[in-house]
């Protein structure tokens, strides 16, 4: 009974809104209105309908563009989904949402530095923004794991190398350089994952570059003469 009570208020709502589109067919704030309301109603294809009508009133509506481009996303229409929230970002470079949709465009195409671009963006001008904030997180154990797992392959191979020239030399160096190799790979990986991101003041990157370079020329010359 409360289901049907919900369904026809629902209902009412669409009539309402529908006239509205059709007293004022220019009001891009009815059109605006009525797509979310076919959304709530699951009402998608109807949606997508008023938000292209909304484009037509002012193609560069930054909220239309996105939610537009969410649907594209959630129908695997990728690249249209790109180009629409790359011209919301381009109609309103602070617009955090177009930012963050940029980010999962990035990662579902495998492109985990663009990824991290995009989040840190939409943080930087939202720091409210959850949602941009845990897929930073993800974003960077992504880079970290990806270049620890590096690091453990090579720890790996190089013993190989020692087991097949079977020399005693091969062995104290390998004893004596693997701590300094893991530490290298864990500086680029922390430059890496680091340097790139856009809510860090062009002072500190500068600073963070200085210091990773330091610490790796450190390491590669104790590797050398070890």
């Amino acid at each position: 009974m409360a289901a049907q009570t919900e369904q026809n208020d629902q209902e009412k709502v669409i009539e309402e809104f529908e006239k509205k589109c059709a007293d004022n067919p220019q009001s891009l704030m009815a059109h605006h209105h009525l797509a979310l309301v076919y959304r709530e109603a699951g009402r998608i294809d109807d949606e997508v309908k008023e938000l292209k009508l909304s484009l037509q009133i002012d193609p560069l509506s930054t909220h239309t563009l996105v939610n537009l481009g969410a649907i594209y996303g959630e129908r695997d229409f990728i690249e249209e989904a790109q180009d629409l929230n790359e011209r919301a970002r381009g109609a309103n470079p602070e617009f955090a949402q177009a930012h963050a949709n940029l980010g999962l465009i990035w990662q579902r195409k495998g492109d985990i530095q663009k990824a991290l671009d995009s989040y840190t963006q939409a943080t930087r001008f939202d720091p409210k923004l959850t949602t941009a904030w845990i897929n930073l997180v993800i974003s960077l154990l992504v880079v970290l794991a990806g270049y620890l797992i590096g690091t453990w392959l090579i720890r790996r191979v190089l013993p190989r190398v020692v087991r097949r020239t079977q020399t005693e030399f091969d062995d104290r160096l390998l004893e004596a350089t693997g701590g300094d190799v893991r530490w290298l790979m864990v500086t680029l990986a922390l430059y890496l994952a680091t340097i790139r991101l856009t809510f860090i003041s062009v002072e500190l990157k500068v600073l963070l570059k200085d210091v990773y370079f330091v610490a790796a020329l450190v390491l590669a010359v104790r590797i050398i003469f070890k």
